[in-house]
């Protein structure tokens, strides 16, 4: 205990299941948006982009 005072290492010991745990779910979180991004994507990609009656759409030069 006295070295590890010296060495200014922590004394408490780690807790090994917290450590664990947290790769854990940060993985599970990250899985996650993931999914909502590659379903945000789907959904984008099938949208079909309709110029509306509004905007003006260039006419080609004879």
């Amino acid at each position: 205990m006295r070295k590890a005072e010296d060495d200014e290492l922590p004394t408490e010991p780690v807790d090994a299941e917290a450590r664990i745990r947290r790769p854990e779910k940060e993985n599970r979180e990250l899985r996650q948006l993931m999914e909502i991004f590659r379903s945000a994507t789907v959904f984008f990609a099938k949208v079909e982009f309709v110029p509306r009656k509004w905007e003006v759409v260039p006419r080609r030069l004879k």
